[in-house]
């Protein structure tokens, strides 16, 4: 996602929705967001960070099966009603993220087709990954995966320095904490990245990826997959309100046209509200986190009602 959309879900676009139902929140490196048979309270829409899926057993053992960052919501399935976690969710990467209230995410996707769409495609991509990362945990080597998950991680941060310790790779990768520090020495050695006090800088992106196993690249096409139909469907969504603009506006108004009305149930100037989320569609072309600027505009904004 570019720094554009990035800074505007930090800045202005979180406040929006704040006032509405929402909160911009902080979530610290190693929090625990859930754990297996907890009920999921809110919704967590990324702005920037990364979630683990772990799944455990009864000893306490655990070995990550997912990742969620921007292009995810975590708690989504909220939207269908009361929704238990199957798995501890953990913040490896720290970061930002608007937070809201599973009943009140799931009363707006019942309303905005749009956000239904994102619930069924943010669902199916966490199953992708679990399906992926499965066949990778059983197959390929280590360090194949070390490396992977490094580039992972620098996927979602866009950022070639990544803060984490030993303890908590091996935790991910479900190895021995001297296994990873072998690996990473080997790494380091091989010129790829450099590692100390818990810090891994990555200084040869290229040949860590020639180190990595295909799922690197089989998630990131599968990922931008989904996320194109995704943004097929917001687009073909606004299409479809900007001609219910044009049709109210032609006709006149009048007593009998509809109102587009906040969550507070005052009106919005119609053209402004289209103009605007046609706008962030254009500028962010439908990448990653546009189609969620978008439905930050224009959820809870789309109830009709006769004046």
């Amino acid at each position: 996602m570019s720094q554009r959309i990035r800074s505007a879900a930090v800045n202005g676009e979180t406040r929006s929705l704040e006032r509405e139902q929402g909160k911009p929140v902080d979530l610290p490196q190693g929090e625990v967001l859930a754990e297996p048979g907890e009920v999921i309270p809110n919704v967590l829409f990324l702005v920037s960070g990364m979630i683990s899926l772990l799944t455990t057993m009864q000893d306490g053992s655990a070995i990550e099966s997912a990742t969620l960052g921007r292009e995810a919501v975590f708690g989504v399935l909220a939207a269908l009603g009361g929704h238990r976690a199957n798995t501890r969710a953990v913040m490896q990467i720290a970061g930002r993220a608007l937070q809201i209230r599973a009943g009140d995410f799931r009363a707006v996707v019942d309303k905005n087709p749009a956000l239904r769409h994102l619930v069924l495609l943010s669902s199916e991509l966490t199953l992708v990954q679990m399906q992926q990362t499965a066949a990778c945990n059983a197959l390929h080597s280590v360090e194949r995966r070390f490396s992977r998950w490094i580039l992972q991680v620098r996927d979602r941060t866009d950022s070639d320095e990544i803060e984490l310790t030993h303890d908590f790779v091996a935790q991910m990768l479900a190895v021995r904490r001297p296994t990873v520090s072998l690996i990473a020495q080997e790494l380091q050695s091989a010129g790829l990245i450099r590692y100390s006090r818990g810090r891994i800088n990555i200084l040869d992106r290229e040949g860590l990826e020639r180190v990595a196993c295909e799922c690197v690249e089989a998630l990131r096409t599968k990922t931008r997959g989904i996320l194109r139909s995704l943004g097929t469907a917001i687009a073909g969504y606004v299409r479809g309100l900007r001609q219910q603009a044009a049709n109210l506006d032609s006709s006149g108004g009048g007593d009998d046209s509809p109102l587009i009305l906040n969550e507070r149930g005052r009106p919005y100037d119609r053209t402004a509200l289209y103009r605007r989320a046609v706008r962030i569609l254009t500028e962010a072309g439908l990448g990653e986190r546009a189609s969620v600027q978008l439905l930050r505009h224009t959820y809870g904004y789309l109830a009709y009602k006769r004046s």
